[in-house]
């Protein structure tokens, strides 16, 4: 392979692994329950279920959730 196209692919390989950053999250709000706060995740994909932990805010539960995500994925927060 050529200097040139080992850089590309390792350019490629750089820019394609997972990152859990690539986790959307879903949040499905309840009509008049806008304000409530989520108490769980659901990975619908596998079966995973994460609930928030006793003083943890939401923003600390997405993250905590999206690292222990591999892969992109797409994940539903329900109330």
């Amino acid at each position: 392979m050529t200097a040139r196209l080992e850089a590309r692919l390792s350019a490629l390989e750089r820019a394609t692994t997972t990152d859990t950053d690539r986790v959307t999250i879903i949040r499905l709000v309840a009509v008049g329950e806008r304000d409530k706060p989520m108490t769980q995740i659901n990975h619908h994909g596998s079966g995973k279920t994460w609930h928030i932990l006793p003083g943890e805010d939401e923003a600390a539960f997405i993250a905590r959730v999206r690292s222990e995500t591999t892969g992109p994925r797409v994940i539903l927060m329900a109330s």
